[in-house]
């Protein structure tokens, strides 16, 4: 026995040792930068940004106006949209009124308004692009969590004085940035250990998610048991069900779950990192007008199939988030962007484009207007949206005559 439980401390103390030394050597070989780690680019990958602009014009017509149009997965341009997309029936809509129009699309899904603004800048304006309205779709149902999330994508951050800085994305999950390897000597943060097991695990881990979402966390100010809470939930939320893991339910219950249970901290920390976004559009194109339309989520409109419904509900009751209120939930968002809207000076044109897609919707009578399972726009819902956009801009440009 005492033989035995000699041979169990040996053992021990050596995997202690194994332990200590591959923790160690990956602290020097993460802060001495003494692998590097180099930055692997798809497509244009302006900080993680990889689809290139999709054009929509009419052939052999003279463009009158010029529009571009910015967002996420719910504006990506894909071989199968491209003809039924909702930047193809602004187009039509403007052209059956006599304004021949050239739209350029830049969305790519899983991006932030911080990743959108960069490559505005590398894509429009560095190339001498001067568009007559600049266009943004903003996703209600994550893109305001996605502001503060600095894993795959860079956040701004405010220093000591107030003046912004930009965060440069975590090498833990898909690495596309312009950023120098030189950058990435941050331990634990940037260990290649971590970078190693993401490799091997794949990029929906969701340990490693989390881990990469600390900081995101840390603003929230979260303790050790609601940090807990939050990886339980996070577990729920990527609920295989609805498709493939991290699908659009997982990204607006994630902001939703955020909202409901710190709902001062998740303000707090939104507000000022908006009020920059829309600063920095104000500052660098003064003479453009902007114009930003508000995008329900699908439980805001009612738009989830029965099947998605019920995993939607069981999710939920799980998560102990029976009593959340979605749509109050995505007014209050608006709002509160109308609010720092009107804060910075001369306002942004703001649309909020609830009641327009809702009524659509119950005329409709399918509740099919989002996608199932991943509950994006489809069809009918990207038609109603562009001739939306299309109505908007033209009382915009009698506004002006």
């Amino acid at each position: 026995m005492i033989k035995a439980l000699n041979i169990l401390k040996i053992i021990t103390i050596n995997i202690l040792i194994v332990i200590v030394l591959i923790i160690a050597s990956d602290f020097i070989l993460t802060k001495f930068n003494l692998i590097k780690l180099k930055a692997k680019f798809s497509g244009l990958s302006i900080v993680g940004f990889s689809s290139p602009p999709v054009y929509f014009q009419k052939t052999g017509k003279k463009d009158s106006l010029i529009i571009v149009a910015i967002g996420d997965s719910h504006l990506q341009v894909t071989d199968d949209n491209r003809k039924s997309h909702q930047c193809q029936a602004l187009l039509d809509y403007l052209d059956s009124n006599n304004i021949p129009t050239k739209v350029i699309t830049l969305a790519t899904g899983g991006t932030s308004p911080v990743q959108q603004m960069f490559t505005y800048d590398e894509q429009i304006k560095k190339k001498g692009i001067k568009p007559d309205i600049i266009l943004f779709q903003i996703y209600s149902g994550n893109d305001f969590a996605e502001i503060l999330r600095d894993d795959d994508r860079p956040r701004i951050d405010f220093r000591a004085d107030g003046t912004p800085d930009t965060v440069s994305i975590n090498w833990i999950f898909f690495r596309l940035s312009n950023k120098n390897s030189s950058d990435y000597t941050s331990w634990p943060r940037d260990s290649r250990l971590l970078y190693l097991a993401n490799a091997a695990i794949g990029h929906y881990n969701i340990l490693l998610k989390t881990y990469a979402s600390e900081k995101a966390n840390e603003l929230l100010h979260l303790s050790l048991f609601e940090e807990i809470e939050y990886i339980r939930n996070l577990s729920r939320f990527e609920d295989k069900r609805f498709g493939y893991p991290g699908a659009v339910p997982a990204q607006f219950l994630n902001q939703y779950y955020l909202m409901t249970k710190y709902p001062r901290q998740f303000k707090s920390e939104t507000v000022p990192r908006m009020k920059y976004f829309l600063e920095y559009f104000k500052k660098t194109n003064p003479d453009i007008p902007c114009m930003f339309f508000y995008l329900p989520s699908a439980p805001a409109i009612g738009a989830m199939s029965d099947k998605s419904q019920k995993i939607y509900i069981d999710i939920l009751k799980r998560s102990n988030l029976t009593n959340i209120d979605i749509p109050q939930m995505e007014h209050s968002l608006y709002e509160m962007s109308d609010s720092i809207n009107r804060s910075v000076g001369k306002p942004f044109l703001m649309y909020n484009m609830t009641d327009t897609l809702s009524e659509a919707n119950k005329m409709d009578g399918t509740q099919t207007f989002y996608d199932d399972p991943t509950l994006h726009v489809d069809t009918k819902a990207r038609k109603v949206i562009g001739y939306y956009w299309g109505k908007e801009i033209i009382k915009y440009i009698n506004s002006k005559k």
